[in-house]
Formats: C-alpha cells, sequence, structure tokens
C-alpha cells in the first residue's frame, strides 16, 4: 500500500504540473492544449471551484474563440466567488455582445459593491451604459478604467469601440494601437484599427494592416 504522504504528494505534483503545462501552453498561443491542461484541473474534485483556474479556463476559450464556453466558465467563476473580479471585464464584453441586459446590470451593482478602485467594475458599467444607448456615460466609465489601471486592454479596448461609434476616430486609432502594443495577439484591436481606417477612408492602410 502506498503511504498516505506520497499518494497526496503524487496528486500535488501532477496538478502543478498540469497548472505549469497550462500556463506554458498559454503563453505559447497554443490555446487547445492550455484548455486541456486546465481542464485536467477543474474536472479534480479538489479544483473544480478554484475562481483562478474558472476564470483562466474563460479567458482561454475566449482567445481560441470559442465565446460560448467562455461565458460559461467566466460565470461560473463569478457564481463561486462575487468578490473576486478576475475575468469580469471580459465576461461584460460576452454578455453585452448577446445584449444581456439584466444580467450585465446586476454583475455591474455585485462589482461596483465591491470596490471602486480597480478598473473592472468601470469596464462593467461601461458596458451596460452602451448597451443602454448611454454613450457618453460609458466612455467616461471607460476613461476611468483606463486612469486606473493604463494597461487595461479590456478598458482600452471598450473606450476605443465607443470613439469610434461617435466618430472621433484619431483618438479611437490611439487607444486600439495602445491596446495592440500591450496584446498584439488579441484579434480585437487589430479590427478596431482596421475600422478606424476604413471609416478615414484610409484604405491602404485598412489593407497593410490586414497583411
Amino acid at each position: 500500500m502506498v503511504p498516505l504522504y506520497l499518494s497526496f504528494s503524487c496528486s500535488l505534483c501532477l496538478r502543478l504540473s498540469s497548472w505549469v503545462k497550462g500556463h506554458a501552453y498559454l503563453h505559447g498561443r497554443d490555446y487547445t492544449s492550455a484548455i486541456n491542461a486546465f481542464r485536467q484541473l477543474e474536472e479534480t474534485s479538489v479544483l473544480s471551484r478554484n475562481v483562478d483556474i474558472l476564470a483562466t479556463l474563460g479567458e482561454t476559450y475566449y482567445l481560441a474563440g470559442d465565446a460560448k464556453n467562455a461565458l460559461s466558465m467566466l460565470q461560473r467563476a463569478n457564481a463561486v466567488d462575487h468578490l473576486n473580479l478576475r475575468g469580469t471585464d471580459l465576461l461584460a464584453c460576452l454578455l453585452a455582445g448577446e445584449k444581456r441586459n439584466r444580467e450585465l446590470e446586476e454583475l455591474a451593482m455585485a462589482a461596483t459593491s465591491v470596490t471602486d478602485s480597480a478598473p473592472q467594475p468601470w469596464i462593467i458599467m461601461g458596458y451596460y451604459c452602451q448597451l443602454s444607448k448611454r454613450t457618453t456615460k460609458a466612455i467616461y466609465f471607460a476613461h476611468k478604467a483606463c486612469s486606473i489601471n493604463p494597461r487595461s486592454v479590456e478598458g482600452l479596448l471598450l473606450k476605443g469601440t465607443l470613439l469610434l461609434e461617435l466618430k472621433k476616430l484619431q483618438e479611437a486609432v490611439m487607444h486600439f494601437r495602445e491596446a495592440m502594443q500591450i496584446a498584439p495577439h488579441r484579434f480585437e484591436p487589430h479590427k478596431g484599427l482596421v475600422d478606424c481606417y476604413l471609416a478615414m477612408h484610409r484604405s491602404r492602410e485598412a489593407g497593410n494592416h490586414c497583411k
């Protein structure tokens, strides 16, 4: 019979190995392998309700282009711990994309009750106002998020999108460029730049950016 402490140690090593592999795959943009590694962790009884793993899975699904599973995982992470804001800005983006106004409002109320010194609550409020057709107020909330964390990709993308809606194209370009510098692997800042160039009738630059 294997001693209990050895069994526990082996189990811990396997979980640590999956966690390291998952992040290595994620860093290498191998999202399918990253998802498989994190799912191995999430499917164990001990870690099935771990907020960090659920949020990481949600973010990885999103980067892999699987919005349905991304939404599901981020909702699970938020349900496990409403005080943990990890991934709630991305969750707001997904809810807004599906026009789920009521759930977005509830998420905003929960997040703002946690803190006002993190970018996520402001980003969530920004998406809620955008969905409610209050674009000017949405920009204020997006700007607030960016002032708290200038490297918030979700904040920069939201503000860039809102500025594009208001035809403030030069400002929108600036925000999409900043987001692209921070996260060049993300699709959204590239699309935002192309949309801006097309709106400015700069089709050559739009075409060059797509190459």
